[in-house]
């Protein structure tokens, strides 16, 4: 499937972006176990949550108005979201 939307194109992006720096931030504590990266990632958690908050509004305000490409949307939102269920593992993980 083609990405056709310049917003879902940017989303999936940022989407992969934040997951791999919450990755690397949790292998680098997991690797290392300095209290400066439990810090570090705490506040990446609080400041991608914001942004990618934020970035979720407009996803769905374009899947409004562009409701005829529903399941390129609908997969773009599915791939955005998909960052908050491993966040929580990787918390859990911590």
């Amino acid at each position: 499937m083609k990405i056709e939307h310049p917003i879902n194109k940017i989303a999936i992006t940022l989407a992969l972006v934040s997951f791999l720096i919450g990755t690397s931030l949790l292998l680098l504590y997991i690797f290392f176990k300095w209290s400066t990266l439990l810090h570090i990632g705490i506040n990446y958690v609080r400041i991608a949550f914001l942004v990618n908050s934020f970035f979720l509004a407009f996803l769905i305000i374009n899947a409004i108005f562009f409701s005829k490409d529903t399941k390129e949307n609908l997969i773009t939102i599915l791939l955005f979201l998909l960052n908050i269920p491993i966040t929580l593992l990787y918390i859990q993980i911590v």
